[in-house]
């Protein structure tokens, strides 16, 4: 960043503030304001719309009334997020989860904003089972204090410069979901019209499906899987002990283990009776919450089914058909099962009755090693925009610290 630098400063014998303008005062927080807790929620103040609530982490709901109301810079109290800083207009409801700012001078609070957000005041947080930011951790914190009209001027540049920044992010954002699209188009038309755009085609008898290669063939999953549902029983969790797939770790392509509950060897032996013990080539599949997750076992593994899963076994390459298992087609069909339901899920004989389509073995596996590639070519792309994205933020934040503690001269 090639801007100006103030003529002249002073050690201000604070680590993260350093040298800071000569005019500048070196202050206490607490001489500028106060701070204190807001108010408890009561669950009927609670509503779907009404007034917004500010808790530790910003927005959480909305109120039948408020308890505050004009500019007002609150501070996160409570949370994983504890420290995070927002400043808010008209009439809230500030919860018992958030710090209120009362001035006691004549202070600019945008800019005070981004000078708590450069404090970092997550750091200094308590940490218990709650992490927790207290009054005296805000309050004791000495900065360097610009006159009036440096603080306007400051917090007007980084309305701008940050402004510009997070239109940047967001435009990259949304590439990335462009290229997330993309490979959902591409993984649909591979799994349900194949590779070959001169391959001689059939009516499907799916109305919105279309044709389809006419060497290929439409079936349901009872007729190609042997479906293997989970034992149904509540095993308790322990730290070290077997794995257990439920939900959670079919939310990729390939099963992962690394976050899963672990149960004893007594209830894992319960869990895999009746050959329910998943091997190399099986598909796991969610059938509730997030219904038609699907991930391959690929590594032999000794673990067991959790709840809300069942298992597809079959002799045919199942990688492809996990592809078209996640894919629009079988998506769709969940959608209109679905449709009317009360809960998101799904029984063993609704799962049978869904439509797959099945290629020759030799077509799914160039299926499949072309997903992989042009999988793997976007995947390349959106981690090198997600990397951008990172340098953006980290940019962002090194303005605003140079900003608020004078490194720099707007």
């Amino acid at each position: 960043m090639n801007l100006p630098k103030y003529d002249s400063y002073k050690d201000s014998g604070v680590e993260w503030l350093g040298a800071i303008p000569e005019h500048w005062s070196l202050i206490f927080l607490k001489r500028l304001f106060s701070v204190s807790s807001g108010d408890f929620l009561s669950d009927k103040n609670k509503t779907d719309n009404g007034y917004p609530v500010y808790g530790g982490n910003g927005f959480r709901g909305f109120a039948k009334s408020f308890n505050n109301s004009g500019v007002m810079l609150l501070i996160g109290r409570v949370g994983a997020k504890c420290g995070n800083v927002h400043l808010v207009n008209g009439q809230y409801w500030v919860s018992e989860h958030a710090l209120r700012v009362f001035p006691k001078v004549k202070i600019e609070l945008p800019f005070f904003k981004y000078l708590l957000e450069a404090i970092n005041l997550n750091q200094y947080a308590i940490r218990t089972a709650q992490p927790l930011i207290n009054s005296e951790i805000v309050l004791n914190q000495k900065i360097g204090y610009p006159t009036i009209a440096e603080q306007k001027r400051i917090a007007e540049f980084l309305d701008r410069k940050c402004g510009e920044i997070d239109e940047a992010i967001r435009k990259k954002q949304r590439l990335i979901e462009l290229l997330e699209e993309q490979k959902t188009i591409l993984i649909n038309q591979a799994v349900t019209k194949g590779l070959n755009p001169n391959a001689p085609m059939k009516d499907s008898g799916i109305e919105w499906l279309g044709e389809i290669p006419e060497h290929w063939e439409i079936k349901k999953i009872k007729n190609v899987f042997q479906i293997i549902d989970c034992k149904h029983l509540t095993a308790p969790f322990v730290e070290n002990g077997f794995p257990l797939a439920s939900i959670q770790e079919v939310k990729l392509k390939r099963i992962n283990l690394s976050q899963a509950n672990k149960t004893n060897s007594v209830f894992y032996k319960k869990l895999i009776q009746n050959n329910r013990k998943p091997s190399i080539g099986d598909i796991i599949y969610s059938r509730n919450v997030v219904v038609g997750d699907a991930s391959l076992v690929d590594k032999d593994l000794d673990f067991a089914l959790g709840q809300d899963v069942c298992l597809l076994r079959s002799t045919e390459f199942n990688a492809f058909f996990v592809e078209q298992l996640r894919s629009y087609f079988v998506k769709k069909q969940l959608e209109q099962i679905l449709v009317g339901s009360t809960f998101n899920r799904i029984n063993i004989s609704q799962i049978k009755e869904i439509q797959i389509i099945v290629p020759p073995i030799i077509d799914q596996k160039s299926i499949c090693n072309s997903i992989e590639f042009q999988e793997s070519n976007i995947n390349s792309m959106i981690s090198i925009i997600i990397q951008q994205q990172l340098k953006l933020t980290e940019l962002k934040q090194i303005l605003i610290a140079e900003a608020v503690t004078g490194k720099i001269k707007v």
